[in-house]
């Protein structure tokens, strides 16, 4: 049997939904070519439960407080520290898939990413891949094979490069005391540079 596993950290940015993060953990590690020793949840705050649902999954679980005047520094924060985390966890990662704990991944979710990263690495134009296209609707299989560039970042599913986030990202990253949304920020034109995001020709 081929192994069809791909060698990408996953990190999967929880709040305190542990319903949702259940239902995504367990669709998840149902999905082919998944690697649960590469899946990091990350939880923010002070609730224990979706710790706890990591644990039941037997997964890694890194707890941390975030600081910040408003909601949005915080979750902005959280991911600032949970993509330092992943790449630190994985010094050898070259990219991190991002997961958010409310998404469910298709089942070639793995296969995507697998066939999108190395157009990601070798296309200075590129800012990231992403599983996510605004424009589908359940029921509706779109144009299966068909991929798409956009000018933005769609934040759902998405795989970025380490060179981006270290030294680009990182060094720019909103302070707590800014009221930034991430995906915002990511987004803005001295950011993203002109750069386009990969997404499939189907939800």
């Amino acid at each position: 049997m081929v192994d069809r596993r791909i060698n990408v950290p996953v990190a999967v940015i929880a709040g305190n939904r542990p319903y949702y993060l259940n239902t995504m953990l367990r669709a998840l590690l149902m999905t082919s070519g998944v690697d649960p020793a590469l899946i990091t949840v990350f939880t923010d705050g002070l609730h224990a439960e979706p710790g706890h649902i990591a644990d039941l999954y037997g997964l890694r679980s890194i707890h941390h407080l975030s600081s910040g005047r408003t909601s949005t520094a915080m979750i902005s924060q959280h991911y600032r520290s949970s993509l330092s985390a992943s790449f630190t966890l994985h010094p050898r990662a070259g990219f991190v898939i991002v997961l958010e704990e409310d998404v469910l991944v298709a089942g070639d979710f793995f296969t995507y990413i697998a066939q999108t990263l190395p157009v990601l690495a070798e296309d200075p134009s590129l800012y990231c891949v992403s599983a996510w296209n605004d424009l589908g609707r359940e029921n509706e299989t779109g144009e299966p094979g068909r991929l798409y560039r956009v000018e933005g970042m769609p934040g759902l599913g998405m795989a970025i490069s380490r060179a981006l986030f270290e030294k680009e990202l990182l060094p720019n990253w909103p302070s707590p005391l800014k009221k930034w949304d991430w995906d915002m920020w990511m987004r803005s034109p001295a950011i993203r540079k002109g750069r386009e995001c990969i997404i499939p020709g189907e939800k």
